[in-house]
């Protein structure tokens, strides 16, 4: 998906930037993807706002073809899981999607998607190199690289989970975390304008519709 979007994100005029958030909101976890990556990356409010809104738009149509195809195509409940986990953008709606198709293919795609949400460890320093490097190329800045503090966070925190943190305890946790991520979502919708959507709303869905049809095919 990331490199995808950057070549589809090449051909429809996009900056590189713009690009590789859309691959990564495809690629990684959706929203969440997305946030992580664009304060790396330097975007403006109005285009990480655009990106936010095509990349929902485009996990709802996986979230609701991948059950309907792997259904049609008669694949295996194993199989629609892996489908399901390695397509849909968010977690709770690959989780929903492998729900969809049976109990196993529920368990395989909350596997298939976690292991694409580890990514971000690698995803997140790609991301602030790039960024760092476009920052360069626009100004005198030094070229020097600084890691992310989301990345050992995001390390810390996958760790306290798994061996630390009661099962019961991090299920909280995570619900506060999806409520307290409503105001963000919100805020950034703030900054959608119609101007920013007729600069760049075109382009971006062009290229989150190509990259998530990459992803399908080639998961398939």
């Amino acid at each position: 998906s990331l490199v995808s979007s950057a070549l589809f994100g090449r051909l429809t005029g996009l900056d590189l930037g713009t690009s590789m958030a859309i691959g990564a909101g495809g690629a990684i976890c959706g929203n969440s993807a997305v946030i992580a990556v664009a304060p790396a990356l330097k975007l403006k409010e109005e285009r990480f706002g655009v990106i936010l809104a095509m990349i929902n738009i485009l996990g709802l149509l996986t979230f609701l073809a991948i059950p309907l195809l792997a259904k049609s195509l008669a694949l295996s409940e194993v199989q629609g899981g892996i489908w399901s986990g390695a397509v849909v953008h968010a977690v709770p709606q690959a989780v929903a999607a492998g729900e969809a198709i049976g109990e196993e293919a529920l368990v395989i795609a909350t596997a298939v998607k976690l292991s694409r949400v580890s990514l971000l460890v690698l995803v997140v320093p790609l991301c602030a190199w790039i960024g760092r490097r476009i920052q360069s190329a626009d100004s005198s800045a030094s070229r020097g690289f600084s890691l992310p503090y989301f990345v050992p966070g995001f390390v810390i925190a996958a760790c306290l989970a798994t061996w630390l943190v009661p099962a019961s305890l991090s299920g909280a946790i995570t619900q506060l975390a999806r409520v307290m991520l409503l105001p963000i979502l919100a805020a950034v919708g703030f900054f959608i304008n119609k101007k920013s959507m007729q600069q760049a709303g075109g382009p971006i869905l062009l290229v989150g519709v190509a990259s998530t049809a990459v992803m399908v095919g080639v998961a398939y």
